[in-house]
């Protein structure tokens, strides 16, 4: 989601903070100003403090909003992303975070800035006049040009620090998964090391950015140092006076107005600051961002299973790197379509192109629907959604809800009782009320098919979906899944003999990613050695 679309729907909440976040800020200018007036000086400081709870509520009422906004914006961003890297999980929460800090503190604290140096300014106006104006203006326009700039700068030091911080997940993420590979003395040591090796380099990039952001800082300090000495000389007081006399010599409603004066530039610095902060997180949230997301403007039903898989020479490459490539193919989906071929031979590839997971390079795929004696082609990535489902080879679960509600999170119409039934069939007993924590590889592959199976589908692509099962388990999916064939066409990567004999053609994928053989498990083993040595 955009960040400048975010703020304008904060808009009306942002304004008040920032009105409210000035009133503390105009508290002294107000008071220098009122020296010469009957009003008391202290108004504006009970005024300030007054209105801090009221400010602090709405504040906090402001983040509780954003911070569930972004992170359903964010997520829901992740879910349309078609790139392949979404085991990042810092990049949707580090976006997250600072799209609240960027709106909920930046963004609120340059508007209470800025509008407290257009008051100054005005009060300025009215007691200095414009020449001291003028200045003033030439020397927030002079800051915040130069804060902008310096942002603009800083692009590459935000990248650094972003992969750094995913290079730091990548090792976090491999120790939370680790099965015992790591645990062991010889590996577990090195492991440490390169994973503090990460945090070392992600804190140089963040010292880096740190140290470029002081110095500008100091740099526009100067700046305002330097006109304020100039505006006072402008006043008819120099600075070396008043560092050596003090203010003995001056009367009170001098001394006031230069309070008063005194208080703009800073306020021109906090402009330039907050704007420079606003744009540095917006540069950020840039390179956290998915690269490449699918907004579908719209979705053809899907009302009966698919007849016929047509390809018409699609090929898919992740930058410069090969996924799959296949020429002019059709396959009748009059049962299991099965996807056979050895490790990185672009399987998965190929099943998230079917499931308009993935668009591809070039070419194009297609879903051939017959509807009495007319048929039709539909691109798997232009139909409705809840007519398809893809298990992927590491399905979604999350360990802190129970069965029944990760079962949910793909069939929300399925029951407890629905589920535990089609889980016994599948050889697991696990109640829906059970913590999906303890769960084992296996168990979970079980629970995700029958999840798939609950949602109802008509095309039904499983990854992998017999790993971690055994010869019992591998009879029992066979027969779940027969029993969907007449309303689902499923397609399945495997390489296993039992799902091959049970599929009804086969679709083998050599080693460089594009057709070996096309055909059923008899004329197969006949024709193509690489089914051979893949299957048996």
């Amino acid at each position: 989601m955009d960040l400048n679309r975010f703020a304008r729907r904060c808009a009306p909440e942002l304004l008040v903070l920032s009105l409210l976040g000035s009133a503390r800020w105009l508290a002294l200018p107000l008071a220098a100003w009122l020296v010469r007036t009957s009003v008391p000086v202290a108004i504006p400081f009970f005024v300030g403090v007054g209105l801090e709870p009221l400010r602090t509520w709405l504040g906090e009422r402001l983040r509780r909003q954003l911070r569930r906004d972004t992170l359903t914006a964010f997520a829901s961003e992740a879910l349309d992303a078609v790139s392949p890297s979404r085991s990042d999980t810092a990049s949707p929460w580090r976006a997250a975070y600072l799209t609240e800090q960027a709106i909920a503190t930046e963004l609120v604290s340059f508007g209470s800035a800025a509008i407290s140096l257009a008051v100054v300014l005005a009060l300025a106006w009215s007691r200095l006049g414009a020449t001291v104006l003028l200045l003033v203006g030439v020397a927030m326009a002079l800051t915040v040009a130069l804060g902008l700039a310096q942002s603009r700068g800083r692009r590459a030091l935000y990248l650094a620090q972003t992969r750094a911080m995913r290079r730091v997940s990548a090792w976090m993420s491999a120790a939370g998964a680790d099965q015992g590979e790591l645990w062991r003395p010889s590996a577990r040591q090195p492991f440490l090391a390169q994973l503090g090796l990460a945090s070392d380099q992600w804190h140089q990039c963040e010292a880096r950015l740190t140290r470029s952001r002081m110095l500008g800082r100091a740099l526009l300090l100067g700046l305002l140092t330097g006109l304020l000495g100039l505006l006072l000389w402008v006043l008819g007081e120099s600075p070396l006076a008043l560092a050596v006399y003090g203010f003995s010599g001056l009367k009170i409603a001098k001394i006031a107005d230069l309070v008063l004066l005194a208080t703009a530039l800073p306020g021109a610095l906090m402009v330039a600051r907050h704007a420079e902060a606003w744009l540095g997180k917006q540069a950020e949230l840039d390179t956290l961002r998915p690269t490449h997301v699918v907004r579908s403007t719209h979705s053809e039903p899907l009302s009966a299973r698919p007849v016929a898989l047509v390809l018409e020479s699609p090929s898919l490459y992740y930058g410069e790197a090969l996924g799959v490539s296949l020429p002019n193919l059709r396959c009748e989906l009059t049962g299991p379509l099965l996807v056979v071929g050895q490790n990185g031979a672009g399987k998965s590839s190929l099943l998230a192109l079917m499931a308009g997971v993935l668009e591809p390079t070039s070419g194009g795929l297609w879903l051939e629907m017959s509807a009495g004696e007319r048929s039709r082609r539909v691109a798997p990535s232009a139909l409705e959604r809840d007519a398809i489902v893809f298990v992927p080879q590491e399905p979604v679960l999350i360990e802190e809800l129970t069965v029944g509600e990760n079962v949910r999170l793909v069939a929300p119409l399925a029951t407890d009782h629905e589920l535990e039934q089609l889980l016994a069939r599948l050889g697991l007993s696990v109640k829906a009320e059970h913590s999906a924590r303890a769960l084992s590889r296996g168990e979970r592959r079980r629970i995700a098919v029958a999840r798939a199976c609950l949602a109802r589908p008509r095309w039904l692509l499983l990854d992998e979906p017999d790993a971690w099962l055994d010869t019992e388990g591998r009879a029992r999916l066979l027969d779940v899944l027969t029993t969907l064939q007449a309303n689902t066409a499923i397609v399945i990567a495997s390489h296993r003999r039992e799902l091959a004999e049970a599929a009804a053609l086969v679709l083998v994928l050599s080693p460089e990613q594009t057709l070996e053989a096309l055909g059923t498990v008899a004329e197969l083993r006949v024709t193509s050695p690489l089914f051979m040595r893949v299957v048996g």
